[in-house]
């Protein structure tokens, strides 16, 4: 039997799809029953070539929606890269080349982008009516309102994504990046890539890739590829939001972070610290299943009372919802997703062929990469975030390999507040190229706790690193 607790450490790095079923549930789940289950939503005969199809938003959003598949280049090989595009607001698609273009991926390993989509910071959240009908309503803050934003679902076989075998799923950091790089020619350069289709350009359009949990790991390795290919697609800057991009500080900074927040007895903190000490050890010896192992236990003793680890100021939520309309023949059929299997929001097959990469502490220096060759990066945290404590940057970003890390580290960190007097987001770290923010009352999920505050957080660090462009060319 699974239990709940174990359902929500197998997924613990944006895994919500667990966290509203009950144990009851569980029992009465089986293999069997899944398999027929995901017979009941697959489809018959699907394309998964690359491909760009219209969304009509008509009556809900007034901008370009375009959703297809991208291929990953594997030979012989079916696999591909699902994806949802929204166009900036307002804006002709024959003008989109001229927006700045995001990139969004979500975390877990193998959770869906389309939560970002539809959740935290897309143009239009899912209201379910009933069990069959569904309705949108508009997201105020979404970061459409300024920019093209493009969610894809990766690696091969999360969310909306199609992995022909097992064996496709990438197992590590650098083949992601290497799939996805694939994709993103793809995506630029085939006649049947919506970018192609639209004119969105590396020579026009600046490029910048944004991510949440486990993102924290994919973001840096994908765009190093990038910088390493020659930076063929005009990427500008990264960001990272609760990123894991270091397990090695993240375990340190758990134990830490419920003891200062009342979540845990100083006895109940000493003795996790002895099991902070062994995954320490354990990553530094390479030794990446005892290390997860041990991770995952360290998360169930910083947690006693069971509080929602993504934020300990709220009731777990449940995003049922979302899977409900990806699963319906309207959503299906509206936003012209094809599913081979029951989309979930995070793939227990993905997380289970990641289980070894979870615990490598290499991405801090693909950072060190991107800051040493120029890339503008972006850390953000929510204050609130368990799972991912902002301790845990405030540990690894000040031991960056970078020739202008003590005058970050000598920065204050300033009050960051929309105009001169309004509402108090949070705190700014920043210094040329590598910037920190702090966001108040925020969990895990930045954009959906606080979309306002998310909405500055975009806005204000890409007009920051345009602006910096411009005067580094003058």
């Amino acid at each position: 039997m699974i239990s709940k607790q174990f359902c929500l450490i197998i997924f613990c790095l944006l895994g919500l799809s667990c966290a509203f079923l009950t144990q009851s549930q569980f029992r009465k789940s089986s293999i069997k029953e899944k398999y027929i289950d995901n017979l009941l939503h697959a489809q018959k005969g699907l394309d998964f070539s690359t491909q760009c199809n219209n969304v009509d938003l008509a009556n809900y959003y007034n901008g370009t929606a375009m959703s297809g598949y991208l291929n990953v280049g594997i030979k012989n090989s079916t696999s591909a890269l699902g994806f949802l595009f929204f166009g900036a607001k307002g804006v002709p698609a024959s003008q989109l080349k001229n927006i700045p273009t995001i990139i969004w991926i979500e975390g877990g390993p193998g959770c869906t982008s389309m939560y970002g989509a539809f959740i935290e910071n897309g143009p239009l959240y899912i209201i379910q009516q009933s069990k069959k009908n569904f309705t949108f309503q508009v997201n105020s803050f979404t970061w459409t309102n300024d920019y093209n934003v493009i969610y894809i679902d990766q690696p091969i076989g999360t969310g909306i994504s199609h992995a022909q075998k097992k064996s496709d799923i990438p197992v590590d950091e650098n083949q992601v990046a290497q799939q996805f790089y694939f994709a993103l020619n793809q995506l630029y350069n085939s006649e049947n890539g919506c970018f192609k289709q639209v004119g969105i350009n590396p020579k026009d359009t600046p490029l910048f890739i944004y991510g949440i949990s486990y993102a924290g790991k994919y973001v840096p390795s994908i765009a190093q590829y990038i910088v390493q290919q020659g930076n063929k697609f005009n990427l500008k800057g990264v960001g990272m939001g609760d990123g894991f991009t270091s397990p090695y500080y993240d375990t340190q900074s758990v134990n830490q972070y419920s003891y200062d927040h009342n979540l845990i007895t100083l006895d109940q903190f000493n003795k996790n610290q002895v099991k902070v000490e062994s995954i320490q050890k354990f990553i530094k010896e390479k030794k990446w299943k005892k290390a997860f192992d041990l991770y995952s236990k360290l998360l169930d003793d910083a947690n006693p009372n069971n509080l929602d680890i993504y934020n300990i100021g709220r009731k777990e939520q449940d995003k049922s919802y979302l899977e409900n309309f990806v699963n319906s023949k309207y959503g299906q059929e509206i936003f012209n997703f094809k599913l081979d299997k029951t989309f979930e929001i995070c793939d227990s097959q993905v997380y289970e062929v990641f289980t070894t990469d979870f615990m490598q502490e290499d991405c801090v220096a693909k950072v060190e990469y991107l800051l040493q060759e120029g890339m503008y990066v972006h850390v953000y945290n929510g204050d609130l975030d368990l799972i991912v404590p902002y301790y845990t940057p405030q540990l690894w970003l000040p031991k960056l390999n970078w020739s202008k890390i003590n005058s970050f580290i000598e920065a204050p960190l300033r009050v960051w507040r929309q105009g001169n007097t309004g509402t108090i987001y949070g705190y700014k770290q920043q210094y040329d190229l590598l910037s920190f923010s702090l966001v108040l009352n925020a969990g895990h999920m930045v954009t959906e706790d606080q979309p306002e505050a998310g909405y500055h957080l975009i806005k204000d660090q890409i007009n920051y690193v345009l602006s910096k462009q411009q005067v580094d060319v003058i």
